[in-house]
């Protein structure tokens, strides 16, 4: 555990530094740009149509066996059936990786971002998409593509910026909600939440940058990149490309309520789960 101000923290429950993106507060200079979030007059979707990207936090101990880790790039999402199961590449990244024997994740398409804490309960190693399908079996996931950094190796007591998310280089730990946290005696989140909206709807294609590998993007600060389909769409969907058309809304930027609307919004929102206002 560590100490932020006078309250301790176990840093494998509320991970990184006090000076993470995922653990400070808005400034008093931030500028409000409206994101008009579920707005239908601008064309922008209900809340509906909304959905939850799985993200797995497996936490391993020196009991757990070593598995392989096979290089299975996120590419390889476009092509239909259950290959998502097969290794349809030989190679190994890592031959040392624990993992808990009875771990799944099954076949269903998704991203599949995770970070596997390691038995020293400091260091984690993220991935995108990781498969796995059959208990104790090999592992399947790209070890980097389009702006992820490689290696995934990280450190919870570090700034939790980057990881394996494919377009915007982003952590998957970072800004995960934990059941514990819906929990009516939790009391509020103390970090910033991460969301995904749908990308050809609400991403703006006009924050043109060149990422660190040489490909143009449109994203902002933390981010270092966004997805490969930005201004080009892949043949099998042809309709993906981003086409939001508010210039600040890309990978990497930060929403957020302003102090002068928090109260009252507050007051109105609720959880099924936990029963109490969400902050």
């Amino acid at each position: 555990m560590y100490s932020r101000g006078s309250v301790c923290r176990n840093v494998s429950e509320a991970p990184f530094a006090a000076t993470s993106i995922w653990n400070t507060p808005v400034g008093s200079e931030a500028r409000f740009v409206n994101a008009h979030i579920f707005d239908t007059a601008l064309g922008f979707a209900h809340p509906e149509s909304f959905h939850n990207d799985h993200e797995f936090l497996i936490h391993t101990s020196t009991r757990d066996p070593y598995v392989s880790w096979y290089d299975q790039p996120s590419s390889n999402d476009a092509a239909p059936g259950a290959y998502r199961c097969a290794i349809l590449n030989t190679s190994i990244t890592s031959a040392s990786l624990r993992m808990p024997h009875n771990f799944t994740t099954g076949s269903s398409p998704n991203n599949n971002g995770a970070a596997i804490i390691q038995p020293d309960r400091r260091t984690y190693i993220e991935m995108q998409p990781l498969y796995r399908c059959t208990a104790g079996g090999p592992i399947a996931a790209a070890y980097g593509g389009e702006a992820q950094p490689t290696p995934h190796l990280n450190d919870l007591y570090g700034d939790g910026t980057l990881g394996a998310h494919g377009g915007s280089g982003l952590s998957a730990l970072g800004g995960q909600i934990r059941l514990r946290e819906l929990n009516p005696a939790s009391g509020p989140i103390a970090h910033a939440l991460k969301l995904e909206l749908l990308a050809h709807v609400y991403y703006s294609p006009l924050r043109r940058h060149i990422t660190a590998a040489g490909i143009y993007g449109s994203f902002r600060w933390p981010a270092i990149g966004s997805d490969g389909y930005t201004f080009h769409p892949p043949a099998r969907y042809p309709d993906l490309l981003y086409n939001g058309s508010i210039e600040a809304m890309v990978p990497g930027s930060l929403l957020a309520i302003p102090s002068t609307l928090a109260a009252a919004r507050r007051a109105s929102l609720t959880t099924e789960f936990g029963g109490g206002a969400v902050d």
